[in-house]
């Protein structure tokens, strides 16, 4: 499964930013540039969503999870 993602890296922790059904990582854009001064940012794409890869059509929170399990 590829999955797309944005990491904005700086020295600080890592806060990762997971989107809701049916929207994508462009949803976390009006608040990154608040963000960035207290955090390194991973945003992902769910499975299916936003630019990352489409198999089928019926995808589980348990899939999801597995994903991103293996992106960290």
């Amino acid at each position: 499964m590829l999955l797309n993602f944005e990491f904005i890296k700086n020295d600080k922790p890592i806060l990762v930013m997971l989107h809701g059904l049916l929207s994508s990582l462009e949803t976390f854009y009006p608040v990154i540039e608040n963000l960035k001064p207290h955090f390194s940012i991973l945003l992902i794409d769910q499975r299916g969503h936003g630019k990352s890869e489409r198999l089928g059509d019926l995808y589980t929170v348990e899939q999801m999870a597995r994903d991103l399990k293996e992106t960290l």
